[in-house]
């Protein structure tokens, strides 16, 4: 994390913290609540109710990348019933786009210069009187950015320690422990308002509600659970033990012995030598290239005839009415 503590942006975000307490005391163990970090201009540059018509025009459009797609939500789960965005929003339901920012060069400025090794960013549109998912954990720890309206938040415990894909509760039919959502295990209880932004750390239970406001909020996500010592170490192992594609015999590469009774003493030795010859430097470059790679596929993807700034020219509210706020 070293180029957050030298980047003005996440420095701004994270005040009165430095970077220095927000690593040691904050980050992968608690919420925390900035108020008003976000200036009105920076809100507006970034992405405003003004912009978003544009920005759904993008995600609609036929060179649009897989990832960034529109997800509509109506009572707390998918919904594929509307003809339209507009049509979902003024009936109720919520809209995410994912991955914005390969869409909103704005959005994918402010991502870079929070100085992560990557993140992406989310756009979530809640109507008022209504909540987009139930409450829920995630894999990875995120910034919620309010940018127009507000949004009340619960934050509750964490029922599994820094949780990877699998053990996600409130998503996949992994059901959220009924005694997380007990009030006695609220963390915190915060209404976000414009220029709010508000960090919540990897495993943390959380669910948020609009009242009579609408409510548009980016998350950027820190996809923390890629970071996992586990898995940076598992990924420079296994590119140490598979080798190169190449001819000569490589035991790594043979099947486990299914058919046989396993040596467990010559793998326990084998994997043993492994790890003693694995160079720790190896494993820093491969977690930089996969960094590199998704920052880079994400800038090609703005790059690209489909995402340029000026294809949609005059293309602004006009195209489906501007959303209430």
């Amino acid at each position: 994390m070293a180029g957050c503590l030298n980047s003005e942006l996440f420095c701004s975000l994270i005040s009165p913290h430095s970077p220095d307490v927000f690593f040691a005391e904050i980050f992968e163990q608690r919420p925390m609540y900035f108020k008003g970090n976000l200036p009105s201009a920076q809100r507006s540059h970034l992405l405003s109710w003004e912009y978003l018509d544009e920005v759904l025009l993008r995600c609609l459009s036929l060179g649009c990348p897989e990832s960034s797609e529109l997800v509509i939500y109506k009572n707390l789960a998918p919904c594929e019933d509307y003809t339209s965005p507009a049509e979902a929003y003024l009936q109720g339901a919520s809209l995410i786009i994912n991955n914005v920012d390969q869409l909103w060069r704005p959005v994918h400025t402010f991502c870079r210069a929070l100085k992560f090794p990557s993140v992406y960013a989310n756009c979530y549109v809640t109507p008022q009187f209504s909540q987009t998912a139930p409450p829920h954990a995630d894999d990875r720890d995120v910034l919620v950015l309010q940018l127009e309206g507000e949004k009340h938040w619960s934050i509750y415990s964490s029922p599994v320690y820094l949780p990877y894909p699998s053990e996600q509760v409130g998503k996949d039919h992994l059901e959220v422990p009924c005694e997380v959502l007990d009030s006695q295990n609220t963390r915190m209880l915060q209404t976000l308002r414009a220029g709010d932004v508000l960090y919540v750390p990897r495993g943390f239970v959380h669910e948020a509600k609009t009242s009579s406001l609408s409510s548009l909020h980016l998350t950027v996500a820190i996809p923390t659970f890629d970071w996992s010592k586990s898995k940076v170490m598992i990924d420079a192992l296994q590119d140490h033990i598979d080798g190169p594609a190449e001819a000569k015999k490589n035991p790594w590469r043979q099947s486990i012995p299914f058919y046989a009774p396993w040596n467990e003493v010559d793998l326990k030795a084998a994997l043993h030598q492994a790890v003693e010859e694995l160079d720790i430097s190896k494993a820093k470059k491969i977690f930089e290239a996969k960094n590199h790679m998704h920052n880079h596929r994400c800038w090609t993807c703005l790059s690209s005839p489909s995402t340029r700034t000026g294809l949609f020219g005059a293309c602004r509210v006009e195209h489906f009415g501007a959303l209430p706020q």
